[in-house]
């Protein structure tokens, strides 16, 4: 899950939890509407870590090393750079509003959404169960 934060105005404030399996529908949305290969990137992605987390889990492991913990955020930090480039292509006015949104959510919520090394806290995989 991911808490969004939503404020109002002073008397109405309130935490917004988000399942995570939205963010992979929101990509494969994104991939439908425009063929981005930054959403197909990212969606590979989140499911080859977590299949990997799945494995290490069989194996008794908890947590991934420091090592995939890096490469992952490198591939995320990528995928996202690479979103940024395509959002802003000529022709993406249907969905780029959409498209920028999302993009804007996961770089804003990403320690929320990504915590991977604190035993498998990566919340976005434990709703894949």
């Amino acid at each position: 899950m991911t808490i969004i934060k939503s404020t109002y105005n002073h008397i109405f404030n309130y935490d917004n939890i988000e399942c995570n399996v939205h963010l992979m529908r929101d990509l494969q949305k994104c991939i439908d509407n425009t063929g981005n290969q930054w959403a197909k990137d990212l969606r590979k992605l989140l499911s080859l870590t977590n299949m990997n987390r799945k494995n290490l889990l069989e194996q008794g492991i908890e947590s991934f090393d420091e090592v995939t913990e890096a490469e992952f955020y490198f591939k995320l930090d990528q995928a996202l750079s690479l979103g940024y480039q395509e959002w802003q292509q000529p022709g993406n006015s249907y969905y780029a509003l959409m498209e920028h949104t999302l993009i804007k959510r996961i770089v804003t919520y990403t320690p929320a959404i990504f915590c991977l090394g604190n035993q498998f806290c990566l919340t976005v995989f434990q709703q894949f169960e």
